[in-house]
């Protein structure tokens, strides 16, 4: 149970926020969001999604293995990337951009590639 509530329960909390953000703006304050913070936004919570899945995975797998843990965080995360945009199709007044989800997928890159290099130097404790 420890190690769910301190590796995977965080995982669990971001997605609630990245998928409720959304919901308790008015869409009429998303849609007047100057475009590079909307890209900045999209950057920043995947970043912190791919983080948190790469930190879960790595340290939940028995033997630890980091490549592993970062191809099946890319795959995850991009799923869910792809799957909020997808869903905007079919939210009134909201629009899925395919630059949202390349800030996604750069987002995501850039964690995991901070979260190897730091693991690397042996950097991020458990």
């Amino acid at each position: 149970m420890k190690k769910f509530l301190q590796y995977y329960f965080p995982i669990i909390l971001w997605l609630v926020v990245i998928f409720s953000a959304p919901l308790l703006m008015q869409s009429k304050d998303v849609n007047r969001m100057p475009y590079h913070l909307d890209k900045a936004a999209h950057f920043i919570e995947f970043g912190i999604l791919g983080f948190l899945i790469v930190r879960g995975l790595f340290y939940g797998m028995p033997n630890r293995e980091m490549k592993r843990a970062v191809l099946l965080t890319f795959g995850i995360c991009i799923f869910i990337a792809g799957g909020d945009e997808f869903h905007q199709i079919y939210t009134s007044e909201r629009v899925a951009s395919i630059y949202d989800f390349i800030a996604d997928i750069v987002g995501i890159t850039g964690s995991i590639i901070l979260f190897w290099y730091f693991k690397s130097i042996k950097r991020i404790p458990e």
